[in-house]
């Protein structure tokens, strides 16, 4: 299916012209394939490169959330099954990960944060800070991650989660910030959005403690 010229043209900005666009597949994932060129950065070459034709899954905006409870001075995190380890043959396919899901249509990335953290683990956030956004693999996706600490009221005692219409066992579980480093250090976190955020937290803990006891 060739989709409609209108919904090129909204796609276009003055360094790229996308000539097609066409849906591969349209089931649990959709994927186009996009024949387009971009403007080149080196001044000294043609100012155009060649026409390149690429297949792109597209996906929605998505929140991260970090879970943090200063008065136990502990992060709530989650694991949970993912085929794609399975399919690159990770010995361990249940990867710990933080609180995430998509931005649904009739809400903002905040309010899916909200959402996704009470579904994913029970808890309820008191206090959300924004840190900032990135596009996990832009050389295939187009999914968008906005990323947030937050301040939760208590640490659930539940500790399985999810929704099981949605094929989702989630398993949650606490660690302190010494923990934390030696979580990465050992190569133990796998999720590209929790090493960001674990990361991002250890720089930041003693003023987010000050900022939230």
């Amino acid at each position: 299916m060739t989709l409609p010229q209108s919904e090129i043209e909204e796609l276009r900005n003055s360094d790229v012209h996308i000539s097609g666009r066409e849906r591969l597949h349209d089931g649990y994932r959709k994927i186009d394939r996009y024949s387009f060129t971009h403007r080149t950065m080196n001044p000294d070459a043609d100012e155009w490169l060649p026409v390149m034709n690429r297949e792109m899954c597209r996906m929605s905006e998505a929140s991260v959330v970090l879970l943090y409870h200063p008065e136990s001075d502990s992060v709530l995190l989650s694991r949970q099954f993912r085929l794609g380890a399975v399919l690159r043959n990770e010995d361990d396919p249940f990867m710990i990960e933080c609180a995430a899901g998509c931005v649904d249509d009739d809400e903002t990335p905040e309010q899916a944060a909200r959402r996704e953290s009470f579904e994913e683990t029970g808890a309820e956030i008191v206090d959300l800070e924004y840190i900032g956004h990135s596009f996990p693999s832009a050389g295939s996706t187009d999914e968008e991650c906005y990323f947030y600490c937050a301040r939760i009221a208590k640490i659930p005692e539940e500790r399985y989660h999810g929704l099981a219409e949605e094929g989702e066992e989630i398993e949650t579980f606490t660690v302190k910030p010494d923990e934390i480093a030696a979580l990465l250090d050992e190569d133990q976190v796998h999720n590209s959005n929790a090493l960001i955020l674990l990361n991002w937290f250890l720089r930041h803990h003693a003023r987010l403690r000050k900022k939230w006891s």
